[in-house]
Protein backbone atom coordinates (compact mmCIF):
# COMPACT_ATOMS: atom_id res chain seq x y z
CA UNK A 1 0.00 0.00 0.00
CA UNK A 2 1.49 3.70 -0.81
CA UNK A 3 2.31 5.72 1.85
CA UNK A 4 0.51 8.93 2.80
CA UNK A 5 1.56 12.04 1.91
CA UNK A 6 0.99 15.75 3.90
CA UNK A 7 1.17 18.32 1.33
CA UNK A 8 1.46 21.90 2.77
CA UNK A 9 1.16 24.73 0.23
CA UNK A 10 1.11 28.92 1.15
CA UNK A 11 -2.38 28.71 -0.27
CA UNK A 12 -5.51 26.04 -0.56
CA UNK A 13 -4.98 26.29 -4.26
CA UNK A 14 -1.10 26.05 -4.12
CA UNK A 15 -1.39 22.72 -2.33
CA UNK A 16 -4.25 21.67 -4.66
CA UNK A 17 -2.30 22.28 -8.21
CA UNK A 18 1.02 20.06 -6.40
CA UNK A 19 -1.69 16.89 -6.03
CA UNK A 20 -3.51 17.86 -9.75
CA UNK A 21 -0.15 18.28 -11.60
CA UNK A 22 0.99 14.85 -9.84
CA UNK A 23 -2.28 13.01 -10.70
CA UNK A 24 -1.62 14.61 -14.27
CA UNK A 25 1.20 13.16 -14.84
CA UNK A 26 0.96 9.69 -12.85
CA UNK A 27 -2.59 8.77 -14.04
CA UNK A 28 -4.41 9.21 -10.17
CA UNK A 29 -3.31 10.51 -6.86
CA UNK A 30 -4.22 9.17 -3.80
CA UNK A 31 -3.25 9.73 0.02
CA UNK A 32 -2.65 13.22 -0.08
CA UNK A 33 -3.53 15.21 2.70
CA UNK A 34 -3.85 18.95 1.65
CA UNK A 35 -3.35 21.73 3.85
CA UNK A 36 -1.73 25.60 4.50
CA UNK A 37 0.24 25.86 7.77
CA UNK A 38 -2.30 27.53 9.57
CA UNK A 39 -5.17 24.79 8.55
CA UNK A 40 -2.73 21.95 9.34
CA UNK A 41 -2.27 23.70 13.09
CA UNK A 42 -5.66 23.41 13.28
CA UNK A 43 -6.21 20.28 12.05
CA UNK A 44 -3.45 19.50 14.61
CA UNK A 45 -4.56 21.06 17.82
CA UNK A 46 -8.35 20.95 17.11
CA UNK A 47 -8.92 18.00 20.13
CA UNK A 48 -6.70 19.56 22.86
CA UNK A 49 -9.16 22.91 21.63
CA UNK A 50 -11.97 21.02 22.12
CA UNK A 51 -10.54 19.21 25.43
CA UNK A 52 -9.64 22.63 27.37
CA UNK A 53 -12.86 24.70 26.04
CA UNK A 54 -10.98 27.31 23.42
CA UNK A 55 -12.11 28.45 20.27
CA UNK A 56 -9.62 29.87 17.90
CA UNK A 57 -10.32 33.24 16.12
CA UNK A 58 -8.88 35.42 13.77
CA UNK A 59 -8.07 38.82 12.87
CA UNK A 60 -10.93 40.83 13.59
CA UNK A 61 -12.02 39.11 17.06
CA UNK A 62 -8.27 39.65 18.17
CA UNK A 63 -8.63 43.37 17.01
CA UNK A 64 -11.68 43.41 19.24
CA UNK A 65 -9.71 41.84 22.28
CA UNK A 66 -7.18 44.42 21.82
CA UNK A 67 -9.79 47.25 21.78
CA UNK A 68 -10.75 45.95 25.48
CA UNK A 69 -7.13 45.70 26.40
CA UNK A 70 -6.86 49.10 25.56
CA UNK A 71 -10.09 50.02 27.41
CA UNK A 72 -8.60 47.92 30.82
CA UNK A 73 -5.10 49.51 30.65
CA UNK A 74 -6.73 53.35 30.14
CA UNK A 75 -9.08 52.53 33.31
CA UNK A 76 -6.54 51.71 34.99
CA UNK A 77 -4.14 54.14 34.84
CA UNK A 78 -1.39 51.60 33.67
CA UNK A 79 -0.93 53.57 29.98
CA UNK A 80 2.06 55.98 29.93
CA UNK A 81 3.24 56.68 26.32
CA UNK A 82 0.16 55.78 24.53
CA UNK A 83 -2.30 58.00 26.44
CA UNK A 84 -1.96 60.91 23.75
CA UNK A 85 -3.48 58.31 20.95
CA UNK A 86 -5.52 55.97 23.46
CA UNK A 87 -8.65 57.57 21.79
CA UNK A 88 -7.66 57.15 18.47
CA UNK A 89 -9.79 54.82 16.37
CA UNK A 90 -6.61 52.97 14.83
CA UNK A 91 -5.22 52.35 18.05
CA UNK A 92 -6.71 48.88 18.57
CA UNK A 93 -5.79 47.44 14.90
CA UNK A 94 -2.41 48.81 15.29
CA UNK A 95 -1.89 47.52 18.78
CA UNK A 96 -3.32 44.39 17.35
CA UNK A 97 -0.47 44.04 14.78
CA UNK A 98 2.16 44.59 17.18
CA UNK A 99 0.98 42.10 20.12
CA UNK A 100 0.52 39.45 17.16
CA UNK A 101 3.82 39.77 16.24
CA UNK A 102 5.38 39.75 19.82
CA UNK A 103 3.49 36.72 20.80
CA UNK A 104 4.27 35.06 17.40
CA UNK A 105 8.25 35.94 18.19
CA UNK A 106 7.52 34.22 21.57
CA UNK A 107 8.23 37.54 23.58
CA UNK A 108 6.43 37.29 27.15
CA UNK A 109 7.43 41.09 28.21
CA UNK A 110 9.17 44.22 26.00
CA UNK A 111 12.61 45.17 27.41
CA UNK A 112 12.28 48.86 28.17
CA UNK A 113 9.06 49.45 27.20
CA UNK A 114 6.21 48.55 29.97
CA UNK A 115 3.00 49.75 27.82
CA UNK A 116 3.36 46.76 25.71
CA UNK A 117 4.93 44.62 28.34
CA UNK A 118 2.12 45.17 30.46
CA UNK A 119 -0.66 45.11 27.05
CA UNK A 120 0.83 41.78 26.70
CA UNK A 121 -0.05 40.60 30.11
CA UNK A 122 -4.07 41.60 29.94
CA UNK A 123 -4.15 40.06 26.59
CA UNK A 124 -3.35 36.57 27.76
CA UNK A 125 -5.35 36.75 30.75
CA UNK A 126 -8.38 37.99 27.85
CA UNK A 127 -7.60 34.79 26.03
CA UNK A 128 -8.25 32.89 29.19
CA UNK A 129 -11.03 34.56 30.64
CA UNK A 130 -12.82 34.30 27.31
CA UNK A 131 -11.48 31.23 26.07
CA UNK A 132 -10.14 32.32 23.27
CA UNK A 133 -7.11 30.90 21.40
CA UNK A 134 -5.26 33.00 19.09
CA UNK A 135 -2.86 31.70 15.89
CA UNK A 136 0.05 31.94 18.57
CA UNK A 137 -1.55 29.38 20.99
CA UNK A 138 -3.43 27.02 18.13
CA UNK A 139 0.33 26.89 16.73
CA UNK A 140 1.75 26.50 20.55
CA UNK A 141 -1.01 23.83 20.61
CA UNK A 142 -0.26 21.91 17.64
CA UNK A 143 3.46 21.48 18.03
CA UNK A 144 2.86 20.31 21.75
CA UNK A 145 0.60 17.29 19.81
CA UNK A 146 3.22 16.80 17.40
CA UNK A 147 5.97 16.55 19.95
CA UNK A 148 4.40 14.06 21.66
CA UNK A 149 3.40 10.58 21.89
CA UNK A 150 0.05 11.52 19.99
CA UNK A 151 -1.41 9.75 17.20
CA UNK A 152 -2.85 11.86 14.92
CA UNK A 153 -3.89 11.04 11.56
CA UNK A 154 -1.62 13.74 10.03
CA UNK A 155 1.52 12.72 11.71
CA UNK A 156 4.36 10.04 10.26
CA UNK A 157 3.70 10.51 7.02
CA UNK A 158 5.78 11.93 4.36
CA UNK A 159 5.69 15.67 4.62
CA UNK A 160 6.03 18.25 1.03
CA UNK A 161 6.34 22.23 1.92
CA UNK A 162 5.55 23.80 -1.18
CA UNK A 163 6.86 27.62 -1.04
CA UNK A 164 5.46 27.62 2.58
CA UNK A 165 6.36 30.89 4.12
CA UNK A 166 8.01 30.77 7.58
CA UNK A 167 8.35 33.58 9.47
CA UNK A 168 7.91 33.28 12.76
CA UNK A 169 9.42 31.74 15.82
CA UNK A 170 6.17 29.74 16.29
CA UNK A 171 5.81 28.71 12.93
CA UNK A 172 9.62 27.47 13.04
CA UNK A 173 8.80 25.30 16.28
CA UNK A 174 5.65 24.07 14.57
CA UNK A 175 7.34 23.02 11.43
CA UNK A 176 10.40 21.32 13.66
CA UNK A 177 8.26 19.42 15.39
CA UNK A 178 6.41 18.27 12.34
CA UNK A 179 9.01 16.77 10.09
CA UNK A 180 10.66 15.23 13.16
CA UNK A 181 7.35 12.88 12.80
CA UNK A 182 7.82 12.15 9.28
CA UNK A 183 9.86 9.63 7.45
CA UNK A 184 11.07 12.26 4.29
CA UNK A 185 10.68 15.68 4.00
CA UNK A 186 10.98 18.01 0.70
CA UNK A 187 10.59 21.48 0.51
CA UNK A 188 10.80 24.33 -2.11
CA UNK A 189 11.52 27.94 -1.97
CA UNK A 190 11.70 30.71 -4.38
CA UNK A 191 15.37 31.48 -4.70
CA UNK A 192 16.07 34.59 -2.23
CA UNK A 193 13.05 34.02 -0.32
CA UNK A 194 13.32 35.01 3.79
CA UNK A 195 12.46 31.11 4.55
CA UNK A 196 15.33 29.73 2.87
CA UNK A 197 17.28 29.96 5.96
CA UNK A 198 14.62 29.23 7.97
CA UNK A 199 13.99 25.59 6.86
CA UNK A 200 17.78 24.85 6.35
CA UNK A 201 18.18 25.42 10.25
CA UNK A 202 14.11 23.29 10.47
CA UNK A 203 15.29 20.38 8.36
CA UNK A 204 19.22 20.10 9.39
CA UNK A 205 20.63 20.63 5.62
CA UNK A 206 21.60 22.63 2.93
CA UNK A 207 18.96 24.00 0.53
CA UNK A 208 20.25 22.72 -2.82
CA UNK A 209 20.08 25.53 -5.70
CA UNK A 210 18.85 24.74 -8.95
CA UNK A 211 21.01 25.73 -11.47
CA UNK A 212 18.66 26.39 -14.31
CA UNK A 213 19.05 28.26 -17.46
CA UNK A 214 16.29 30.57 -18.05
CA UNK A 215 14.88 29.81 -21.05
CA UNK A 216 13.01 33.64 -21.98
CA UNK A 217 12.29 36.47 -20.12
CA UNK A 218 9.29 35.35 -18.02
CA UNK A 219 11.68 32.39 -16.78
CA UNK A 220 14.34 35.33 -15.98
CA UNK A 221 11.97 37.29 -13.84
CA UNK A 222 10.78 34.00 -12.06
CA UNK A 223 13.73 33.20 -10.87
CA UNK A 224 15.51 36.41 -9.71
CA UNK A 225 12.18 37.90 -8.65
CA UNK A 226 12.78 37.55 -4.59
CA UNK A 227 16.51 37.12 -5.30
CA UNK A 228 17.71 40.94 -5.48
CA UNK A 229 19.53 40.30 -8.58
CA UNK A 230 19.64 41.70 -12.20
CA UNK A 231 20.84 39.91 -15.34
CA UNK A 232 20.80 41.71 -18.59
CA UNK A 233 19.70 39.92 -21.35
CA UNK A 234 17.97 40.04 -24.67
CA UNK A 235 14.02 40.67 -24.57
CA UNK A 236 11.42 38.24 -26.09
CA UNK A 237 7.89 38.26 -26.16
CA UNK A 238 7.10 36.52 -22.88
CA UNK A 239 7.27 39.58 -21.07
CA UNK A 240 5.41 42.28 -22.21
CA UNK A 241 5.01 46.35 -20.55
CA UNK A 242 2.04 48.23 -21.38
CA UNK A 243 1.08 51.41 -19.94
CA UNK A 244 -3.27 52.76 -19.43
CA UNK A 245 -4.45 55.59 -18.01
CA UNK A 246 -6.29 54.24 -15.18
CA UNK A 247 -7.60 51.16 -13.93
CA UNK A 248 -10.22 50.50 -16.40
CA UNK A 249 -8.64 51.11 -19.23
CA UNK A 250 -5.66 48.94 -17.65
CA UNK A 251 -8.28 46.32 -17.36
CA UNK A 252 -9.60 46.45 -20.67
CA UNK A 253 -5.95 45.60 -21.94
CA UNK A 254 -5.52 42.78 -19.66
CA UNK A 255 -9.00 41.38 -21.13
CA UNK A 256 -7.02 42.04 -24.42
CA UNK A 257 -3.91 40.31 -23.64
CA UNK A 258 -6.16 37.12 -22.41
CA UNK A 259 -7.42 36.76 -25.14
CA UNK A 260 -4.88 37.55 -27.63
CA UNK A 261 -2.73 34.39 -25.56
CA UNK A 262 -6.35 32.28 -25.61
CA UNK A 263 -5.84 32.95 -29.94
CA UNK A 264 -2.12 31.54 -29.53
CA UNK A 265 -3.64 28.47 -28.29
CA UNK A 266 -3.48 29.06 -24.58
CA UNK A 267 -6.13 27.77 -22.39
CA UNK A 268 -8.06 29.82 -19.82
CA UNK A 269 -7.10 27.64 -16.57
CA UNK A 270 -3.19 27.88 -17.81
CA UNK A 271 -3.58 32.10 -17.34
CA UNK A 272 -3.88 34.23 -14.04
CA UNK A 273 -3.93 38.01 -13.56
CA UNK A 274 -2.18 38.87 -10.15
CA UNK A 275 -3.33 42.52 -8.71
CA UNK A 276 -1.50 44.59 -6.57
CA UNK A 277 -4.76 46.20 -5.03
CA UNK A 278 -8.05 44.12 -5.47
CA UNK A 279 -10.24 46.29 -3.84
CA UNK A 280 -9.23 48.82 -6.66
CA UNK A 281 -9.17 46.31 -9.44
CA UNK A 282 -11.92 43.93 -8.66
CA UNK A 283 -15.20 45.82 -9.92
CA UNK A 284 -13.21 47.09 -13.44
CA UNK A 285 -12.08 43.72 -14.44
CA UNK A 286 -14.49 41.92 -13.79
CA UNK A 287 -16.21 44.28 -15.96
CA UNK A 288 -13.67 44.07 -18.65
CA UNK A 289 -13.38 40.20 -18.47
CA UNK A 290 -17.48 40.12 -18.30
CA UNK A 291 -18.04 42.09 -21.50
CA UNK A 292 -15.02 40.07 -23.34
CA UNK A 293 -16.91 36.79 -22.61
CA UNK A 294 -14.03 35.72 -20.78
CA UNK A 295 -14.55 33.14 -17.60
CA UNK A 296 -13.02 33.73 -14.62
CA UNK A 297 -12.27 32.73 -10.81
CA UNK A 298 -11.24 35.31 -8.29
CA UNK A 299 -9.26 33.47 -5.53
CA UNK A 300 -9.40 36.60 -2.87
CA UNK A 301 -9.74 40.22 -2.94
CA UNK A 302 -12.89 42.85 -2.12
CA UNK A 303 -16.24 41.29 -3.46
CA UNK A 304 -18.99 43.48 -5.05
CA UNK A 305 -21.60 44.19 -2.40
CA UNK A 306 -23.98 41.96 -1.27
CA UNK A 307 -27.13 42.47 -1.76
CA UNK A 308 -27.96 41.03 1.49
CA UNK A 309 -26.00 42.80 3.69
CA UNK A 310 -27.61 45.89 1.98
CA UNK A 311 -31.04 44.85 2.43
CA UNK A 312 -30.12 44.32 6.56
CA UNK A 313 -28.70 47.71 6.53
CA UNK A 314 -31.52 49.48 5.10
CA UNK A 315 -33.75 47.44 7.99
CA UNK A 316 -31.65 48.77 10.70
CA UNK A 317 -31.88 52.11 9.10
CA UNK A 318 -35.45 51.50 9.07
CA UNK A 319 -35.07 50.80 12.88
CA UNK A 320 -32.97 53.99 13.92
CA UNK A 321 -35.09 56.25 11.96
CA UNK A 322 -38.23 55.49 13.66
CA UNK A 323 -39.52 53.01 11.49
CA UNK A 324 -38.94 54.78 8.71
CA UNK A 325 -41.34 53.68 5.43
CA UNK A 326 -38.63 54.57 3.05
CA UNK A 327 -35.66 52.15 4.53
CA UNK A 328 -38.62 49.52 4.42
CA UNK A 329 -39.51 49.94 1.10
CA UNK A 330 -35.80 50.12 -0.10
CA UNK A 331 -35.42 46.62 1.89
CA UNK A 332 -38.18 45.90 -0.43
CA UNK A 333 -36.33 46.59 -3.49
CA UNK A 334 -33.30 44.74 -3.17
CA UNK A 335 -34.73 41.36 -3.63
CA UNK A 336 -34.27 39.65 -0.45
CA UNK A 337 -37.63 38.99 0.93
CA UNK A 338 -37.73 35.61 2.03
CA UNK A 339 -40.52 33.08 1.61
CA UNK A 340 -43.81 33.40 4.04
CA UNK A 341 -45.19 30.89 6.41
CA UNK A 342 -48.82 29.82 5.50
CA UNK A 343 -50.11 32.84 7.38
CA UNK A 344 -48.75 35.26 4.92
CA UNK A 345 -45.83 36.33 7.69
CA UNK A 346 -42.31 36.22 8.22
CA UNK A 347 -40.92 33.30 9.11
CA UNK A 348 -39.82 32.41 12.58
CA UNK A 349 -35.77 32.51 14.01
CA UNK A 350 -34.49 29.17 14.84
CA UNK A 351 -33.14 28.57 17.82
CA UNK A 352 -29.85 30.32 18.78
CA UNK A 353 -27.97 27.76 18.68
CA UNK A 354 -28.55 26.60 15.07
CA UNK A 355 -27.97 30.15 13.65
CA UNK A 356 -24.36 30.30 13.83
CA UNK A 357 -22.06 30.37 11.19
CA UNK A 358 -18.28 29.77 10.73
CA UNK A 359 -15.98 32.97 10.41
CA UNK A 360 -13.95 32.81 7.12
CA UNK A 361 -10.84 32.01 8.66
CA UNK A 362 -8.07 29.90 8.47
CA UNK A 363 -7.93 28.76 12.05
CA UNK A 364 -11.74 27.33 11.49
CA UNK A 365 -11.02 23.17 11.23
CA UNK A 366 -11.32 22.37 8.00
CA UNK A 367 -14.03 19.98 8.18
CA UNK A 368 -16.38 22.23 9.36
CA UNK A 369 -15.30 24.74 6.83
CA UNK A 370 -15.39 21.82 3.82
CA UNK A 371 -19.37 21.32 5.36
CA UNK A 372 -20.37 24.60 4.81
CA UNK A 373 -19.03 24.92 1.56
CA UNK A 374 -20.70 21.59 0.40
CA UNK A 375 -24.00 23.15 1.76
CA UNK A 376 -23.45 26.29 -0.19
CA UNK A 377 -22.96 24.68 -3.45
CA UNK A 378 -26.36 22.07 -2.84
CA UNK A 379 -28.37 24.75 -2.39
CA UNK A 380 -26.83 27.10 -5.40
CA UNK A 381 -26.93 24.38 -7.69
CA UNK A 382 -30.35 22.51 -6.92
CA UNK A 383 -32.72 22.19 -10.25
CA UNK A 384 -36.04 23.73 -9.91
CA UNK A 385 -37.45 20.31 -11.35
CA UNK A 386 -40.71 18.52 -10.96
CA UNK A 387 -40.91 14.48 -10.40
CA UNK A 388 -40.01 13.68 -14.02
CA UNK A 389 -36.87 15.72 -14.74
CA UNK A 390 -38.74 18.69 -16.40
CA UNK A 391 -38.28 22.14 -15.09
CA UNK A 392 -41.54 24.00 -13.46
CA UNK A 393 -42.84 26.47 -14.91
CA UNK A 394 -42.58 30.17 -13.17
CA UNK A 395 -45.31 30.52 -10.22
CA UNK A 396 -48.36 32.96 -11.06
CA UNK A 397 -47.33 36.79 -10.05
CA UNK A 398 -50.36 37.47 -8.55
CA UNK A 399 -50.18 34.69 -6.29
CA UNK A 400 -46.63 34.63 -5.48
CA UNK A 401 -47.15 38.15 -4.24
CA UNK A 402 -50.00 37.32 -2.04
CA UNK A 403 -48.08 33.99 -0.69
CA UNK A 404 -44.94 36.53 -0.09
CA UNK A 405 -43.41 34.15 -1.85
CA UNK A 406 -41.98 36.44 -4.49
CA UNK A 407 -38.38 37.52 -4.41
CA UNK A 408 -39.17 41.39 -4.61
CA UNK A 409 -42.51 42.63 -4.36
CA UNK A 410 -42.82 45.61 -6.31
CA UNK A 411 -46.23 45.97 -5.72
CA UNK A 412 -45.54 46.68 -2.03
CA UNK A 413 -43.34 49.49 -2.69
CA UNK A 414 -46.24 51.16 -4.64
CA UNK A 415 -48.71 50.19 -1.23
CA UNK A 416 -46.57 52.01 0.38
CA UNK A 417 -46.72 55.18 -1.02
CA UNK A 418 -50.06 54.91 -1.29
CA UNK A 419 -51.15 54.41 2.09
CA UNK A 420 -48.50 57.67 2.81
CA UNK A 421 -46.88 55.47 5.60
CA UNK A 422 -44.80 57.64 7.11
CA UNK A 423 -43.29 56.02 10.46
CA UNK A 424 -43.90 54.66 13.88
CA UNK A 425 -45.54 51.49 14.47
CA UNK A 426 -49.41 52.98 15.34
CA UNK A 427 -48.97 55.32 11.87
CA UNK A 428 -48.17 51.78 9.97
CA UNK A 429 -51.01 50.34 11.23
CA UNK A 430 -53.38 53.51 10.61
CA UNK A 431 -52.43 54.06 7.58
CA UNK A 432 -52.32 50.97 5.56
CA UNK A 433 -56.01 50.45 7.47
CA UNK A 434 -56.91 53.63 6.24
CA UNK A 435 -56.10 52.71 2.61
CA UNK A 436 -57.45 49.54 2.50
CA UNK A 437 -60.66 51.30 3.50
CA UNK A 438 -60.48 53.44 1.25
CA UNK A 439 -60.24 51.30 -1.83
CA UNK A 440 -63.16 49.22 -0.05
CA UNK A 441 -65.06 52.76 -0.08
CA UNK A 442 -64.01 53.23 -4.04
CA UNK A 443 -66.95 52.11 -5.94
CA UNK A 444 -66.10 51.38 -9.90
CA UNK A 445 -68.53 50.05 -12.56
CA UNK A 446 -65.97 48.96 -14.70
CA UNK A 447 -65.05 45.25 -14.36
CA UNK A 448 -61.17 46.13 -14.92
CA UNK A 449 -61.29 48.44 -12.48
CA UNK A 450 -62.73 46.26 -9.76
CA UNK A 451 -60.48 43.03 -10.34
CA UNK A 452 -57.29 45.90 -9.94
CA UNK A 453 -59.07 47.20 -6.62
CA UNK A 454 -59.58 43.44 -5.55
CA UNK A 455 -56.08 42.76 -6.25
CA UNK A 456 -54.60 45.81 -4.59
CA UNK A 457 -56.67 44.59 -1.56
CA UNK A 458 -55.17 41.30 -1.97
CA UNK A 459 -51.46 42.94 -1.70
CA UNK A 460 -52.13 45.30 0.99
CA UNK A 461 -53.60 42.21 3.43
CA UNK A 462 -50.53 40.59 2.66
CA UNK A 463 -48.27 43.24 2.95
CA UNK A 464 -49.89 43.94 6.19
CA UNK A 465 -49.52 40.63 7.77
CA UNK A 466 -45.94 40.50 6.64
CA UNK A 467 -44.85 43.78 7.64
CA UNK A 468 -46.50 44.44 10.51
CA UNK A 469 -44.44 41.86 12.64
CA UNK A 470 -40.96 42.65 11.19
CA UNK A 471 -42.06 46.43 12.10
CA UNK A 472 -42.50 45.08 15.53
CA UNK A 473 -39.18 43.27 15.55
CA UNK A 474 -37.91 46.24 14.71
CA UNK A 475 -39.68 48.89 17.73
CA UNK A 476 -38.08 46.11 20.01
CA UNK A 477 -34.27 46.63 19.14
CA UNK A 478 -33.03 47.89 22.44
CA UNK A 479 -31.63 51.49 22.05
CA UNK A 480 -28.08 50.28 23.95
CA UNK A 481 -26.95 46.85 24.63
CA UNK A 482 -23.85 44.84 24.78
CA UNK A 483 -22.72 42.74 22.04
CA UNK A 484 -23.87 39.32 23.07
CA UNK A 485 -27.67 41.23 23.57
CA UNK A 486 -26.76 42.59 19.92
CA UNK A 487 -25.61 39.28 18.44
CA UNK A 488 -28.19 37.45 19.53
CA UNK A 489 -31.33 39.89 18.34
CA UNK A 490 -29.77 40.98 15.15
CA UNK A 491 -29.06 37.34 13.94
CA UNK A 492 -32.59 36.21 15.15
CA UNK A 493 -33.36 39.66 12.44
CA UNK A 494 -31.89 38.31 9.68
CA UNK A 495 -33.43 35.00 9.75
CA UNK A 496 -36.57 36.21 9.31
CA UNK A 497 -36.26 39.08 7.08
CA UNK A 498 -33.41 37.77 4.37
CA UNK A 499 -33.75 34.90 1.71
CA UNK A 500 -30.16 33.69 2.81
CA UNK A 501 -28.96 35.18 6.25
CA UNK A 502 -25.68 32.71 6.26
CA UNK A 503 -23.67 36.23 5.06
CA UNK A 504 -24.79 38.45 7.59
CA UNK A 505 -24.69 35.84 10.22
CA UNK A 506 -21.03 35.09 9.49
CA UNK A 507 -20.27 38.57 9.95
CA UNK A 508 -22.04 38.23 13.23
CA UNK A 509 -19.63 35.63 14.23
CA UNK A 510 -17.05 37.04 13.55
CA UNK A 511 -18.10 39.79 16.77
CA UNK A 512 -18.47 37.05 18.99
CA UNK A 513 -15.59 37.74 21.25
CA UNK A 514 -17.13 40.90 21.73
CA UNK A 515 -19.83 40.16 23.77
CA UNK A 516 -18.65 40.95 27.02
CA UNK A 517 -17.34 44.43 25.71
CA UNK A 518 -19.79 47.77 27.17
CA UNK A 519 -23.15 49.04 26.00
CA UNK A 520 -23.17 49.68 22.01
CA UNK A 521 -26.14 52.39 20.27
CA UNK A 522 -27.36 51.32 17.38
CA UNK A 523 -26.13 53.46 15.32
CA UNK A 524 -22.69 52.36 16.37
CA UNK A 525 -24.18 49.05 15.36
CA UNK A 526 -24.62 50.02 11.86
Amino acid sequence: MPDEVVVVGATPDAASEQVRALAKVRGSAFGHHRFTLGRLATELAKVTLADLGLVPIGRLPFEALCARVVDRLRHGGKLARLMPVVDQPGLPAALARTLDELRQAGASHVEGDADLTEALGVLVEELATSKLADRTLVFQLATEVARGASESALLGHHAMFIDVPVRTFVEEQLVAAFVGRAPSVFACVPAGDRTTDRLAGVLGCEIEKLATVPADSLSRVQRHLFAGTAQVAVGDDTVAVMSAPGESRECVELARRVMHEAQRGTLFDRMAILLRSPEHYRAHLEEALGRAGIPTHFAQGTRLPDPSGRAFLALLACAAEELSARRFAEYLSLGEVPDATAADQPPLPPPPGERWVPPDEELVPRALAAAEEEEDRGDETAPNLDRDGAPLPPPNLAAAVVAGSLRAPWRWERLLHDAAVIGGRDRWVRRLDGHAEKLRLDAHDDELAREHRERDLADLAALRRFAIPLVDDLAALPASANWGTWIERLTALASRTLRDPTRVQAVLANLNPMAQIGPVSLSEVR
